[in-house]
């Protein structure tokens, strides 16, 4: 039994380099430029390179890992959810009771927080006497509710309804049904 020559098409530094430069900006024409084609065959080049399969191939494989790194994934949702049920302001505050500089809140803070405003507090005089700061965070109750619907929570709820209901309906149904209701017999016509 003779096996097909299988032919593996290896890349040149300069076909990676043309591939790592068409990421940049999609523009094959400049990244061949750029990977240090001639600008006079660039075009050309380019459009020899894109149609060879294993270029073609290494593009593919690095747009899915650039898309991946972009689009948070069902995890990472997950995790900031999380985040803002954990949130506890009182961390986001030095022992003077001071906000601390955004650069030193924990991460897992910052990213529960929806909006901070700075408001300046003046005397009658319009001098600065300090600044008034205000820390909203994201609403944990709507977070909890998402993270239950994910995980199910509310599947059991709605069993036990649905289980009452049913039986409910079954009470009601086997009290009116024709087949149940027998009326009684008149001993007056015997």
């Amino acid at each position: 039994m003779r096996y097909p020559f299988v032919f593996f098409e290896v890349m040149t530094d300069k076909q990676k380099r043309f591939c790592e430069e068409y990421m940049v900006d999609l523009n094959a024409t400049q990244a061949a430029i750029r990977a240090g084609y001639s600008e006079n065959s660039a075009q050309q080049i380019a459009s020899e390179n894109l149609s060879k399969p294993v270029i073609q191939q290494y593009i593919q494989s690095e747009l899915e890992k650039q898309k991946s790194e972009r689009i948070a994934d069902i995890t990472e949702v997950l995790e900031g959810l999380t985040k803002i049920v954990r949130f506890d302001k009182k961390e986001i505050y030095d022992e003077n009771g001071g906000l601390l500089s955004i650069h030193k809140m924990p991460d897992d803070h910052r990213f529960a927080i929806q909006q901070l405003e700075s408001e300046e507090i003046k005397d009658r005089y319009g001098n600065i006497e300090g600044y008034s700061k205000k820390v909203k965070g994201y609403s944990k109750l709507d977070a909890m509710e998402k993270l239950l619907k994910y995980h199910g929570g509310y599947e059991k709820d709605n069993k036990q309804k649905s289980e009452h209901h049913v039986s409910f309906d079954k009470e009601i149904t086997d009290l009116i049904t024709p087949s149940t209701y027998q009326p009684k017999e008149d001993s007056s016509e015997s």
